[in-house]
């Protein structure tokens, strides 16, 4: 049997479509649990080839500046009335903004919505202490709500690299909840929650005519405190460069 037919008999489309279910159950954001568990189920479906490198926070794999290792623990976002607008991040874990800090337990806040809440003009309120509404990047709002004005949640339905052509934007697509993240600012203050336009918009509404207040919690830590990398070969041993080098 060819080199060429070992391949395609160990990725197939059957154990592909296996592996990619097994994946997508796990939350796997870099330094957690849940990639950790992914880079175990990966380095089990390649074989005894492969081997799991380990990259700190602040070192450089392949151009990639590792970020710091970020772990969802739980946590949850309701009205105080009860309703949900963020159900159990054990479910649905999307719902977490990436390199949030955690929260003090359970927070009652007031929600301010802040429009794109990028610029100083957006903010003609004080939301020290509070949660915002906001459209913009998240990185963007971090910086400006959390840094610069103590706010301590975000809620945000930021949908990024939107494009009409195909039909990928919030409006188009009223109930997906996008991954975003922070970005190397956060240091631990603040969090924030990812939701759907469609619920953004009823929480705009809301706050147009009622004082809006959120019971909102965030559980997080380190995780495993680095980048696990896969590396594998395939066919026999040699001083080529590696066939695949990735993360899940």
């Amino acid at each position: 049997m060819s080199l060429r037919d070992d391949a395609l008999n160990g990725f197939c489309a059957y154990h592909a479509l296996e592996l990619e279910r097994d994946l997508a159950l796990l939350h796997r954001s870099r330094g957690g649990t849940g990639y950790a568990d992914a880079v175990d189920r990966l380095r089990r479906f390649l074989g005894d080839s492969t081997i799991v490198r380990r990259y700190p926070t602040g070192t450089t794999c392949e151009g990639f500046i590792v970020p710091p290792p970020w772990n969802l623990k739980g946590g949850s976002a309701r009205l105080t009335d009860g309703a949900w607008i963020v159900p159990d991040l054990h479910v649905a874990p999307i719902g977490a903004i990436f390199l949030s800090g955690p929260s003090r337990g359970v927070e009652r806040l007031s929600l301010v919505d802040a429009g794109t809440g990028t610029a100083a003009a957006d903010y003609d309120q004080s939301v020290e202490g509070c949660a915002v509404l906001a459209n913009g990047k998240p990185s963007d709002v971090y910086r400006e709500a959390v840094l610069k004005r103590g706010a301590r949640c975000i809620f945000t339905d930021y949908m990024p690299a939107q494009d009409g052509a195909i039909g990928r934007t919030s409006q188009e697509l009223p109930d997906t909840v996008s991954y975003t993240s922070f970005g190397t600012e956060a240091g631990g203050e603040g969090f924030g929650f990812n939701i759907c336009h469609r619920v953004y918009c009823r929480l705009q509404d809301m706050a147009k005519v009622n004082r809006v207040s959120v019971d909102v919690s965030l559980d997080v830590d380190g995780g495993t405190g680095d980048l696990q990398v896969l590396e594998t070969r395939i066919g026999k041993p040699g001083r080529g460069d590696p066939l695949l080098r990735g993360r899940p």
